[in-house]
């Protein structure tokens, strides 16, 4: 499928950082994914490009940036064998992540952008990376000046640190067409 042409998108945050404040965007740069295709180890991730995007994005005011490696939830599985029967997900070691999200948090921090974990509590150890709430009650809050949100922890699985929300989508009815095969949203695979 189609993806949005970079500079569109980059104008499309520009505009909603001058509309509603940056601190209220989060930026996503996940899930990065490694596999093992014809005895090769590939990845999704370009470091080269996850530095430009930290200096593009850098410049609309956006400072929160949420990575994860991936999770191999039963859906995402099922959708890789059928539509990628040769390769193989690779869960690489904490170390090697380690290493990654040093490079990535030096990175993202020479453009004043600190890297959140979403459900991977095991990223925590690096002082550099703090814990994702997609969902996060105590800053919608906070930027609302009342309390208006729950603050209720509600994780959809380990190590999620959101709390309770109501999901205001119906993606069988109104599906994303950009047919992402790890978005566990996507009705398209079903």
């Amino acid at each position: 499928m189609p993806s949005t042409p970079l500079s569109e998108a980059l104008e499309q945050l520009r505009e909603l950082s001058r509309l509603y404040g940056p601190e209220r965007i989060i930026w996503r740069y996940d899930p990065l994914v490694y596999w093992i295709e014809n005895g090769r180890v590939n990845t999704n991730h370009d470091t080269e490009k996850f530095e430009r995007l930290c200096r593009d994005i850098s410049r609309t005011g956006v400072n929160q940036c949420y990575i994860s490696f991936v999770h191999p939830y039963k859906k995402f599985t099922d959708r890789m064998r059928k539509k990628f029967p040769r390769q193989q997900i690779v869960n690489l070691p904490i170390e090697e992540k380690t290493n990654i999200l040093q490079t990535m948090a030096a990175i993202a921090g020479s453009y004043n952008i600190r890297l959140y974990a979403c459900s991977s509590d095991e990223l925590l150890a690096l002082p550099q990376i703090a814990k994702g709430r997609c969902i996060n009650g105590a800053l919608l809050n906070r930027l609302s000046g009342a309390k208006r949100v729950s603050e209720a922890k509600y994780p959809s699985r380990p190590d999620c640190g959101c709390t309770k929300s109501v999901d205001i989508g119906i993606y069988a009815q109104h599906p994303c067409r950009f047919g992402c095969i790890y978005c566990y949203a996507n009705p398209l695979w079903e």
